[in-house]
């Protein structure tokens, strides 16, 4: 992560199979790498069961500012959002953490 934050990575899309006890951890998880990487977080999450666990689904869009901007619930199949270069650019200002790292 850190060397995606440290080259501007404006966004990360990450893919998993989270069961569907882990749900909180799920988006917890998205919504700090997208803090500490100052980046919008795709995250796809599998859906249904698989080798006897069910998994969570939830696939979400953190924002920069570790807020989930959209995400699949409800048999949604897919969601989307707008990419803000002034989002980014507000969360990296107030949140200057890329500045502390080595």
């Amino acid at each position: 992560m850190l060397e995606y934050a440290n080259n501007g990575c404006d966004l990360l899309a990450v893919s998993a199979a989270w069961r569907q006890s882990f749900e909180r951890d799920w988006r917890l998880l998205c919504r700090a790498r997208a803090l500490d990487g100052l980046c919008y977080v795709v995250g796809s999450n599998h859906v249904g069961t698989q080798s006897g666990r069910q998994h969570a689904g939830e696939s979400c869009i953190a924002s920069p500012r570790g807020d989930i901007v959209a995400k699949t619930t409800n048999g949604t199949a897919a969601v989307t959002t707008t990419i803000s270069p002034e989002t980014l650019a507000q969360a990296r200002q107030k949140n200057p953490v890329w500045k502390h790292r080595k």
